[in-house]
């Protein structure tokens, strides 16, 4: 069944493009004349769903602003964790760089007592 719906959209579709580029191949304002079409076509859809297409468009248009504000939580929060992972790392380095001071500190001390003995 759903192949059969996806063949009819795309049977129709292709139908209704070509007849329109058929039809207003010859129109000097061609593009006012199939945006007017679409509109119709739009009014059209929405008397055979019998809804508020406005409706369905705020829904969608709601669905895809929670969908962006999730997402834009999960890249914050991924954000704030790549700073403290940052942080913690930095801090990690500090220790590193100071211990390998006073290990050099101590390399230098015991070749100066292996020199003078």
């Amino acid at each position: 069944m759903i192949d059969r719906i996806y063949r009819g959209l795309f049977v129709y579709s292709i139908g209704f493009y070509e007849m329109l580029h058929k039809a207003l191949s010859h129109a000097k304002n061609k593009y006012t004349m199939l945006a007017q079409v679409w509109k119709v076509y739009s009014i059209l859809l929405e008397y055979c769903c019998r809804s508020n297409y406005d409706m369905l468009i705020k829904e969608i248009s709601t669905e895809h602003q929670k969908a962006m504000e999730d997402a834009e939580n999960k890249f914050n929060e991924e954000i704030r964790q790549m700073s403290l992972n940052e942080k913690e790392l930095k801090i990690a380095v500090d220790d590193m760089q100071r211990e390998n001071g006073e290990l050099k500190k101590r390399l230098d001390e015991e070749i100066q007592l292996r020199i003078k003995l």
